[in-house]
């Protein structure tokens, strides 16, 4: 490693470590998000509905908002059936008002799913999936963020998410 003024540039080895962590996070969330799927989802695989109203001057016409497994916002009307769907992370252009009501009744930090996932000869991790579509792993005892999804796909690894820092990396004094 070399140190240039203000500035660290990672030795080829570095980089590889943090591409190695990068893929242990995307694998890892994989396996959490197939653990929800396969233990906590719901068979109609709704993880929340709110009622809202069609039209302000009948008020027993409703429409019903829903979350879906897996990041799916639909709106869904009685008797009728799916009227619009969108995932959650393109909700906000694509149905900007149905998801301002929404968020009224139901923040974006809500967790809609949590678990526990013990594998053999791994420590437990907690996994939750929120009402913004993001799901998260993190470590039972620590809670130090693992990995984190895109919004509205649980099965894909966040862009923003750095699993390992170069600054992980550097020597430390104890």
């Amino acid at each position: 490693m070399s140190r240039l003024p203000d500035q660290w540039t990672p030795s080829p080895a570095a980089e590889k470590a943090i591409q190695a962590a990068q893929l242990q996070a995307q694998r890892l969330l994989r396996l959490a998000a197939e653990h929800l799927q396969g233990n906590k989802v719901p068979e109609d695989e709704v993880l929340y509905q709110v009622r809202i109203p069609a039209d302000p001057g009948n008020p027993h016409a409703a429409l019903h908002l829903q979350i879906v497994w897996p990041g799916v916002l639909q709106l869904v009307k009685a008797r009728v059936g799916l009227l619009q769907s969108a995932n959650l992370g393109d909700a906000s252009w694509v149905m900007p008002e149905r998801l301002a009501q929404l968020r009224v009744r139901c923040p974006a930090d809500r967790v809609l799913l949590k678990s526990t996932m013990r594998r053999p000869h791994t420590l437990p991790v907690k996994v939750s999936f929120d009402a913004s579509g993001v799901l998260r792993v993190m470590h039972a005892r620590t809670h130090k963020l693992l990995a984190v999804s895109a919004q509205g796909a649980p099965f894909k690894l966040s862009p923003d998410f750095q699993a390992l820092t170069f600054h992980d990396l550097m020597p430390r004094l104890r």
